[in-house]
């Protein structure tokens, strides 16, 4: 059984996902649909516990993006498979912080994330931002 988000007659505003046992439990795509019909999210934070494996999937097919209109601060906790994976399936085009911890070292580069940070409105501002990809050792 797939854990589902609750979703209540407010919109949240807000959303913390803490100590999730691991990338397993609730996949990349399940959490970008739930979060899909959360157009007043502005803040978003999931964290995950261990650095276990996420297993990507191979197809190659078009990923339908969510898109989460009001998100201004975005922050996970992760292994970075699954941040990629994860990032690939939303925009948030109002961010304006994002903060990624990889509980384990990227073995290589981080593309999708490169990709989700430029489809931001706050990217193609003249304005300098940064963004903060402190590495969690084991």
């Amino acid at each position: 059984m797939r854990p589902v988000l609750p979703l209540s007659s407010q919109a949240p505003v807000s959303l913390q996902l803490d100590d999730i046992p691991n990338p397993r439990y609730i996949s990349p795509e399940d959490l970008a649909n739930s979060l899909s019909g959360m157009a007043q999210l502005n803040t978003l934070k999931i964290c995950f516990l261990t650095p276990n494996s996420h297993e990507r999937s191979v197809d190659s097919s078009p990923i339908n993006r969510a898109i989460l209109p009001a998100v201004a601060e975005f922050e996970i906790k992760g292994n970075c498979e699954y941040v990629e994976d994860l990032v690939s399936r939303f925009d948030a085009p109002a961010l304006g912080q994002i903060n990624v911890t990889f509980i384990k070292q990227p073995a290589f580069g981080i593309p999708r994330l490169a990709r989700f940070i430029g489809r931001t409105k706050e990217a193609k501002s003249p304005h300098r931002k940064s963004v903060r990809l402190p590495v969690k050792s084991r």
